[in-house]
């Protein structure tokens, strides 16, 4: 939540707003937001008494702000509450990704649909392997310059 600042007691106020102002602030810090709702109200009615409405108007403000700050903290709150606890437990079956992996099914699409120049090498235990080679790059002395496309043979 934002902080919260009270206007300070001038000294025009009288006794009873300096209190009320005071008892707002402790409540504040308290975090009882509705009493200081109430004491910033009572503020507001003595600074009315005196005369001075636009200190009134000060203290409604504020305590309009509060007002604004306690309702959505109650909103949050109250959907806080709606939410379910998770059932989660240590006898909960849990897979892991070896497992998902194990029992789905891999799926071939191609990789590209024009032609890509690659580098490619038979290793020693009789696969191959491919890179795919820049613009103007030439393959290493071990490799063979390839294309590979979506109709290219599978290599074994």
């Amino acid at each position: 939540m934002a902080e919260i600042i009270l206007p300070a007691a001038d000294r025009d106020d009288d006794d009873d707003i300096v209190l009320a102002l005071e008892t707002a602030r402790i409540s504040i810090e308290r975090h009882d937001l509705e009493a200081a709702i109430k004491w910033l109200g009572r503020a507001a009615s003595q600074a009315r008494a005196q005369g001075r409405p636009e200190r009134a108007g000060v203290f409604s403000r504020n305590s309009a702000k509060i007002s604004g700050a306690l309702s959505a903290a109650q909103a949050l709150k109250s959907s806080l509450q709606d939410i379910e606890e998770d059932d989660y437990s240590e006898l909960t079956i849990v897979e892991t990704a070896e497992q998902i992996a194990a029992k789905s099914k891999p799926v071939l699409t191609p990789l590209f649909s024009m032609p890509v120049r690659v580098a490619v090498v038979k290793k020693e235990n009789g696969s191959y392997e491919a890179r795919p080679l820049l613009q103007g790059e030439l393959p290493r002395d071990d490799e063979q310059e390839a294309f590979l496309s979506e109709n290219s043979p599978k290599l074994q």
